[in-house]
């Protein structure tokens, strides 16, 4: 979203060209746009972008029974509060899928995180665990409730594609649909039947085990 009003103001200046065509060629002392047209630079800022609906995409990440973070992310990147994700144990996430925001610093989301990660690591000591893993479920009915609640927003529902959106499903695996508060609340503390709790690599901690 675009806070100030001087945006749409200055590139409506008798003395600006607003050019949306693609660069063809960069040369010594201008551009050439894609057709034919020269138009001299001073100077010219290579915005590179980035890729947040392609999170750890240059990263080799394989969870249980060998599956590949990128293969589980086929459909639609996700992530239960936007820190774990089913069949990838012991791995927690910092702005990861539906954290991001349009409105306030990422910075708080990020220290909330941190603080349910490090609540998770307490329940893992406490209950003498190695392994700690999101329900499947858990996550599932997280990413159904994130997609109901952006139905209906300007990021999803706007009519406008934008870097929100992921390319081919057109849905929104970026923001959190709804407040920095909210969010905090949310992770405020770690529900301990959201997960599986295991003292090996296939025998899950019973609730009396647990204490």
């Amino acid at each position: 979203m675009l806070i100030s009003n001087d945006f749409y103001p200055a590139i409506q200046r008798p003395n600006v060209e607003f050019v949306t065509d693609g660069i063809g060629e960069i040369r010594e002392h201008s551009i050439v746009t894609q057709d034919g047209t020269e138009r001299p630079v001073d100077v010219l800022i290579y915005g590179t972008g980035f890729r947040p609906t392609e999170p750890l995409h240059d990263t080799r990440l394989v969870g249980r029974n060998g599956l590949d973070i990128h293969e589980a992310w086929k459909e639609r990147i996700s992530a239960y509060l936007g820190v774990t994700v089913s069949g990838f144990p012991n791995f927690f996430i910092l702005l990861g899928p539906n954290t991001g925001l349009g409105h306030n610093s990422v910075v708080l989301m990020s220290e909330a995180q941190i603080g349910y990660v490090m609540d998770c690591l307490r329940l893992m000591r406490r209950h003498e665990a190695k392994i700690m893993e999101v329900k499947t479920e858990t996550q599932k009915r997280f990413v159904e409730e994130l997609c109901a609640r952006l139905a209906g927003t300007v990021w999803q529902a706007g009519g406008c594609r934008s870097w929100y959106q992921d390319a081919n499903t057109g849905e929104n695996p970026v923001i959190w649909p709804g407040s920095v508060v909210s969010y905090r609340r949310r992770t405020k503390a770690v529900a301990e039947r959201d997960y599986v709790l295991r003292d090996s690599a296939t025998k899950a901690l019973t609730t009396d085990q647990r204490g």
